[in-house]
Protein backbone atom coordinates (compact mmCIF):
# COMPACT_ATOMS: atom_id res chain seq x y z
CA UNK A 1 0.00 0.00 0.00
CA UNK A 2 2.49 2.25 0.87
CA UNK A 3 4.30 1.86 -2.57
CA UNK A 4 0.69 2.32 -4.04
CA UNK A 5 0.66 5.64 -2.15
CA UNK A 6 4.09 6.73 -2.93
CA UNK A 7 3.40 5.88 -6.78
CA UNK A 8 -0.42 7.92 -6.57
CA UNK A 9 1.40 11.35 -4.86
CA UNK A 10 4.20 11.24 -7.38
CA UNK A 11 1.62 10.79 -10.37
CA UNK A 12 0.11 13.70 -8.78
CA UNK A 13 2.78 15.97 -8.40
CA UNK A 14 4.20 15.21 -11.93
CA UNK A 15 0.45 16.05 -12.76
CA UNK A 16 0.25 18.96 -11.04
CA UNK A 17 3.79 20.24 -12.37
CA UNK A 18 2.91 19.44 -16.09
CA UNK A 19 -0.57 21.83 -15.32
CA UNK A 20 1.48 24.15 -13.71
CA UNK A 21 3.90 24.26 -16.77
CA UNK A 22 0.77 24.17 -19.32
CA UNK A 23 -0.51 27.12 -17.67
CA UNK A 24 2.53 29.24 -17.68
CA UNK A 25 3.51 28.47 -20.73
CA UNK A 26 0.05 29.89 -22.13
CA UNK A 27 0.10 32.57 -20.49
CA UNK A 28 3.27 33.77 -22.32
CA UNK A 29 2.31 32.66 -25.26
CA UNK A 30 -1.07 33.95 -25.79
CA UNK A 31 -1.05 36.66 -22.84
CA UNK A 32 -3.58 35.51 -20.66
CA UNK A 33 -5.74 35.19 -23.48
CA UNK A 34 -5.68 37.74 -25.97
CA UNK A 35 -7.10 37.14 -29.34
CA UNK A 36 -6.57 38.92 -32.37
CA UNK A 37 -9.12 38.14 -35.40
CA UNK A 38 -8.38 38.96 -39.10
CA UNK A 39 -9.96 39.01 -42.29
CA UNK A 40 -7.67 37.55 -45.06
CA UNK A 41 -4.95 35.02 -45.05
CA UNK A 42 -2.61 37.72 -46.37
CA UNK A 43 -3.31 39.95 -43.03
CA UNK A 44 -3.28 36.61 -40.75
CA UNK A 45 0.44 35.97 -42.14
CA UNK A 46 1.61 39.36 -41.39
CA UNK A 47 0.37 40.06 -38.16
CA UNK A 48 1.38 36.34 -37.24
CA UNK A 49 5.36 37.99 -37.96
CA UNK A 50 4.79 40.68 -35.73
CA UNK A 51 2.69 39.13 -32.81
CA UNK A 52 5.01 36.07 -32.61
CA UNK A 53 4.09 33.82 -29.78
CA UNK A 54 2.04 36.56 -27.31
CA UNK A 55 -1.34 36.88 -28.60
CA UNK A 56 -3.42 34.39 -30.49
CA UNK A 57 -4.56 35.21 -34.14
CA UNK A 58 -7.13 33.82 -35.94
CA UNK A 59 -7.83 34.48 -39.42
CA UNK A 60 -11.77 34.20 -40.97
CA UNK A 61 -11.18 34.07 -44.68
CA UNK A 62 -9.92 30.57 -46.01
CA UNK A 63 -6.87 30.24 -48.06
CA UNK A 64 -8.86 30.56 -51.50
CA UNK A 65 -11.87 32.62 -50.67
CA UNK A 66 -12.47 35.90 -52.30
CA UNK A 67 -12.21 38.89 -49.38
CA UNK A 68 -14.62 40.90 -51.68
CA UNK A 69 -17.86 38.00 -51.03
CA UNK A 70 -17.13 36.05 -48.11
CA UNK A 71 -19.78 36.11 -45.90
CA UNK A 72 -18.99 34.62 -42.52
CA UNK A 73 -20.73 31.63 -40.77
CA UNK A 74 -22.54 31.84 -37.32
CA UNK A 75 -19.51 30.59 -36.22
CA UNK A 76 -16.97 32.77 -36.94
CA UNK A 77 -19.13 35.99 -35.96
CA UNK A 78 -19.26 34.43 -32.36
CA UNK A 79 -15.13 34.38 -33.00
CA UNK A 80 -15.07 37.96 -33.81
CA UNK A 81 -17.59 38.82 -31.31
CA UNK A 82 -14.92 37.50 -27.96
CA UNK A 83 -12.10 39.05 -30.24
CA UNK A 84 -9.71 41.45 -28.39
CA UNK A 85 -9.01 43.29 -31.61
CA UNK A 86 -10.59 42.80 -35.03
CA UNK A 87 -7.36 43.76 -38.01
CA UNK A 88 -9.53 44.50 -41.42
CA UNK A 89 -7.43 45.58 -44.53
CA UNK A 90 -10.12 48.12 -45.22
CA UNK A 91 -10.88 50.65 -47.95
CA UNK A 92 -13.96 48.82 -49.00
CA UNK A 93 -12.07 45.08 -49.77
CA UNK A 94 -14.63 43.07 -47.23
CA UNK A 95 -17.54 44.89 -48.77
CA UNK A 96 -19.58 41.67 -47.97
CA UNK A 97 -18.08 41.06 -44.30
CA UNK A 98 -17.05 44.48 -42.67
CA UNK A 99 -20.33 45.71 -41.93
CA UNK A 100 -21.34 42.31 -39.84
CA UNK A 101 -18.33 41.90 -38.15
CA UNK A 102 -18.04 45.83 -37.40
CA UNK A 103 -21.74 45.11 -35.32
CA UNK A 104 -20.78 42.25 -33.80
CA UNK A 105 -16.84 43.05 -32.51
CA UNK A 106 -16.75 43.98 -28.43
CA UNK A 107 -12.75 45.18 -29.40
CA UNK A 108 -11.14 47.55 -31.61
CA UNK A 109 -11.16 47.35 -34.92
CA UNK A 110 -8.41 48.76 -37.14
CA UNK A 111 -8.50 48.87 -40.85
CA UNK A 112 -4.32 47.90 -41.53
CA UNK A 113 -5.12 50.31 -44.53
CA UNK A 114 -5.55 53.45 -42.99
CA UNK A 115 -2.07 55.12 -43.25
CA UNK A 116 -2.02 54.31 -47.03
CA UNK A 117 -3.27 57.16 -49.48
CA UNK A 118 -4.88 54.63 -51.57
CA UNK A 119 -4.95 55.34 -55.64
CA UNK A 120 -8.64 56.85 -57.21
CA UNK A 121 -10.12 54.26 -60.44
CA UNK A 122 -9.80 57.19 -62.37
CA UNK A 123 -5.97 56.89 -62.01
CA UNK A 124 -5.89 53.31 -64.07
CA UNK A 125 -6.44 53.15 -67.81
CA UNK A 126 -4.49 56.05 -69.41
CA UNK A 127 -4.24 54.67 -72.83
CA UNK A 128 -7.92 55.73 -73.30
CA UNK A 129 -8.66 59.18 -74.69
CA UNK A 130 -11.09 61.63 -72.99
CA UNK A 131 -14.18 60.47 -73.85
CA UNK A 132 -13.33 56.72 -73.10
CA UNK A 133 -12.79 58.54 -69.41
CA UNK A 134 -16.16 60.47 -69.52
CA UNK A 135 -17.98 57.16 -70.11
CA UNK A 136 -15.92 55.72 -66.91
CA UNK A 137 -17.03 58.29 -64.52
CA UNK A 138 -20.47 58.44 -65.83
CA UNK A 139 -20.81 54.39 -65.12
CA UNK A 140 -19.19 54.95 -61.44
CA UNK A 141 -21.48 58.13 -60.82
CA UNK A 142 -23.27 57.00 -57.86
CA UNK A 143 -21.36 54.34 -56.24
CA UNK A 144 -20.16 53.62 -52.94
CA UNK A 145 -17.14 56.03 -52.14
CA UNK A 146 -14.42 53.05 -51.13
CA UNK A 147 -15.43 51.69 -54.98
CA UNK A 148 -13.54 54.59 -56.24
CA UNK A 149 -10.19 53.91 -54.53
CA UNK A 150 -8.11 50.66 -55.00
CA UNK A 151 -7.84 48.51 -52.04
CA UNK A 152 -5.49 45.95 -53.23
CA UNK A 153 -2.71 47.89 -50.73
CA UNK A 154 -0.72 44.94 -50.28
CA UNK A 155 0.42 44.37 -53.72
CA UNK A 156 2.84 46.94 -52.97
CA UNK A 157 5.88 45.91 -50.76
CA UNK A 158 5.84 49.52 -49.70
CA UNK A 159 2.31 49.63 -48.41
CA UNK A 160 3.22 46.50 -46.21
CA UNK A 161 5.72 48.29 -44.74
CA UNK A 162 2.88 50.58 -43.62
CA UNK A 163 0.88 47.86 -42.51
CA UNK A 164 3.68 46.61 -40.11
CA UNK A 165 3.77 49.64 -38.24
CA UNK A 166 -0.26 50.18 -37.79
CA UNK A 167 -0.47 46.39 -36.69
CA UNK A 168 2.78 46.74 -34.07
CA UNK A 169 0.86 49.74 -32.49
CA UNK A 170 -2.13 48.32 -32.29
CA UNK A 171 -0.56 45.04 -31.19
CA UNK A 172 1.41 47.29 -28.40
CA UNK A 173 -1.48 49.30 -26.97
CA UNK A 174 -3.68 45.81 -27.43
CA UNK A 175 -0.43 44.26 -25.27
CA UNK A 176 1.69 47.44 -23.86
CA UNK A 177 4.21 44.67 -21.87
CA UNK A 178 5.31 43.55 -24.95
CA UNK A 179 5.48 46.48 -27.17
CA UNK A 180 9.43 45.90 -27.61
CA UNK A 181 9.04 42.20 -29.06
CA UNK A 182 6.39 43.74 -31.31
CA UNK A 183 8.59 46.32 -32.54
CA UNK A 184 11.35 44.01 -32.73
CA UNK A 185 9.72 42.02 -34.93
CA UNK A 186 8.16 44.54 -37.05
CA UNK A 187 11.40 45.67 -37.76
CA UNK A 188 12.87 41.95 -39.12
CA UNK A 189 9.56 41.61 -41.12
CA UNK A 190 10.23 45.18 -42.84
CA UNK A 191 14.09 44.04 -43.56
CA UNK A 192 12.77 41.15 -45.82
CA UNK A 193 10.13 42.82 -47.15
CA UNK A 194 12.83 45.16 -48.59
CA UNK A 195 15.25 42.55 -49.44
CA UNK A 196 12.09 41.06 -51.35
CA UNK A 197 11.53 44.28 -53.32
CA UNK A 198 15.44 44.25 -54.57
CA UNK A 199 15.30 41.00 -55.89
CA UNK A 200 11.54 41.75 -57.62
CA UNK A 201 13.14 45.25 -58.98
CA UNK A 202 16.19 42.64 -60.24
CA UNK A 203 13.87 40.01 -61.75
CA UNK A 204 11.29 42.47 -63.57
CA UNK A 205 14.16 43.97 -64.95
CA UNK A 206 13.70 41.77 -67.63
CA UNK A 207 11.10 43.27 -68.86
CA UNK A 208 11.08 45.98 -71.76
CA UNK A 209 9.25 49.00 -71.20
CA UNK A 210 6.88 48.79 -74.56
CA UNK A 211 5.26 45.10 -72.30
CA UNK A 212 5.18 46.73 -69.24
CA UNK A 213 1.40 46.65 -69.60
CA UNK A 214 -0.83 44.81 -66.95
CA UNK A 215 -4.20 42.79 -67.95
CA UNK A 216 -5.91 41.13 -65.15
CA UNK A 217 -8.85 39.71 -64.26
CA UNK A 218 -10.17 42.78 -62.44
CA UNK A 219 -8.14 45.92 -61.17
CA UNK A 220 -5.95 45.22 -58.79
CA UNK A 221 -1.87 46.07 -60.30
CA UNK A 222 -2.40 49.72 -59.64
CA UNK A 223 -0.19 49.89 -56.53
CA UNK A 224 2.61 47.31 -58.00
CA UNK A 225 2.58 49.04 -61.49
CA UNK A 226 3.56 52.54 -59.44
CA UNK A 227 6.21 50.44 -57.52
CA UNK A 228 7.98 49.28 -60.95
CA UNK A 229 7.26 50.98 -63.27
CA UNK A 230 3.99 49.28 -64.95
CA UNK A 231 0.77 50.76 -66.52
CA UNK A 232 -1.68 48.72 -64.66
CA UNK A 233 -3.10 48.71 -68.69
CA UNK A 234 -6.63 47.27 -68.09
CA UNK A 235 -8.82 44.41 -66.52
CA UNK A 236 -11.32 41.72 -67.72
CA UNK A 237 -14.06 43.52 -64.81
CA UNK A 238 -13.57 46.95 -64.60
CA UNK A 239 -13.55 47.51 -61.29
CA UNK A 240 -11.86 47.19 -58.22
CA UNK A 241 -13.91 44.56 -56.97
CA UNK A 242 -14.93 41.38 -58.76
CA UNK A 243 -18.69 41.70 -57.95
CA UNK A 244 -18.47 44.38 -60.61
CA UNK A 245 -19.72 44.35 -64.24
CA UNK A 246 -18.43 44.22 -67.22
CA UNK A 247 -20.33 45.26 -70.16
CA UNK A 248 -20.04 44.05 -74.13
CA UNK A 249 -18.67 47.78 -74.81
CA UNK A 250 -16.13 47.24 -72.17
CA UNK A 251 -15.31 44.12 -73.40
CA UNK A 252 -14.93 44.90 -76.95
CA UNK A 253 -12.28 47.84 -76.05
CA UNK A 254 -9.90 45.45 -74.11
CA UNK A 255 -10.57 42.88 -76.83
CA UNK A 256 -9.22 45.86 -79.35
CA UNK A 257 -6.08 47.36 -77.08
CA UNK A 258 -4.81 44.05 -76.21
CA UNK A 259 -4.53 43.57 -80.22
CA UNK A 260 -3.63 46.88 -80.60
CA UNK A 261 -0.47 46.82 -77.77
CA UNK A 262 -0.01 43.10 -78.41
CA UNK A 263 -0.27 42.08 -75.19
CA UNK A 264 1.30 39.11 -74.31
CA UNK A 265 0.17 37.64 -71.26
CA UNK A 266 -3.67 38.50 -69.08
CA UNK A 267 -3.19 37.36 -65.11
CA UNK A 268 -5.58 35.45 -63.34
CA UNK A 269 -6.36 35.85 -59.95
CA UNK A 270 -6.28 32.45 -57.71
CA UNK A 271 -9.99 33.65 -56.36
CA UNK A 272 -11.15 34.47 -59.84
CA UNK A 273 -14.68 32.54 -60.15
CA UNK A 274 -15.71 30.46 -63.43
CA UNK A 275 -17.32 33.68 -65.41
CA UNK A 276 -13.97 35.89 -65.16
CA UNK A 277 -12.22 32.53 -66.33
CA UNK A 278 -14.24 32.02 -69.31
CA UNK A 279 -14.23 35.53 -69.85
CA UNK A 280 -10.08 35.53 -70.16
CA UNK A 281 -10.52 32.35 -72.63
CA UNK A 282 -12.86 33.97 -74.70
CA UNK A 283 -9.85 37.40 -74.86
CA UNK A 284 -7.35 35.07 -75.83
CA UNK A 285 -9.77 33.12 -78.72
CA UNK A 286 -10.73 36.86 -80.06
CA UNK A 287 -7.14 37.81 -79.75
CA UNK A 288 -4.84 38.31 -83.13
CA UNK A 289 -1.79 37.11 -81.47
CA UNK A 290 -0.70 34.35 -79.20
CA UNK A 291 -1.83 35.70 -75.61
CA UNK A 292 -0.95 33.71 -72.69
CA UNK A 293 -3.37 33.04 -69.31
CA UNK A 294 -1.34 32.85 -66.34
CA UNK A 295 -2.54 32.76 -63.19
CA UNK A 296 -1.56 35.05 -60.09
CA UNK A 297 -2.56 35.07 -56.16
CA UNK A 298 -4.66 38.04 -55.38
CA UNK A 299 -6.57 38.14 -52.18
CA UNK A 300 -5.93 34.51 -51.16
CA UNK A 301 -2.09 33.10 -49.41
CA UNK A 302 -1.96 28.94 -51.26
CA UNK A 303 -3.06 26.23 -48.84
CA UNK A 304 -0.12 25.19 -46.56
CA UNK A 305 2.69 23.83 -48.05
CA UNK A 306 2.14 25.13 -51.17
CA UNK A 307 4.48 27.56 -53.35
CA UNK A 308 2.56 31.24 -51.63
CA UNK A 309 1.62 30.03 -48.20
CA UNK A 310 3.56 33.24 -46.86
CA UNK A 311 2.70 36.65 -47.88
CA UNK A 312 6.78 36.38 -49.24
CA UNK A 313 6.28 33.66 -51.08
CA UNK A 314 2.71 35.36 -52.29
CA UNK A 315 4.51 38.34 -53.61
CA UNK A 316 7.44 36.49 -54.94
CA UNK A 317 5.61 33.79 -57.00
CA UNK A 318 2.98 36.86 -58.06
CA UNK A 319 6.67 38.76 -59.70
CA UNK A 320 7.98 35.55 -61.72
CA UNK A 321 4.80 34.82 -62.97
CA UNK A 322 4.64 38.73 -64.21
CA UNK A 323 8.29 38.22 -65.69
CA UNK A 324 7.52 34.85 -67.34
CA UNK A 325 4.37 36.26 -69.01
CA UNK A 326 5.92 39.74 -70.15
CA UNK A 327 9.95 38.90 -70.29
CA UNK A 328 11.46 39.78 -74.04
CA UNK A 329 11.93 36.16 -74.96
CA UNK A 330 8.26 35.01 -74.70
Amino acid sequence: MSRIKKSATTALFLLAFISAGLTASGASENNDGLTVITTTSIITDVVKNIAGDHITVKGLIPQGGNPHNYQPTPREMAMVEKADLLLVSGLGLEEALLDSLKNVSKGKVVEVSSRIEPLAFEEEGEHHDLEDHDDEADHDEGDDHHHDQDPHTWTSLLNVLTWTEVISDALSELDPANRTAYQANAENYRKKLLDLDSRAREILSAIDEKDRKLVSDHSLFGYFARDYGFEDFGALVPSFSTNGEVSAKDFSRLIEEVNEYQIKAVFIGNTAGDSIKKLGAVLVEESDHPVELLTIMTGSLAAPGETGDTYLGYFEYNVNQIAKGLRSEN
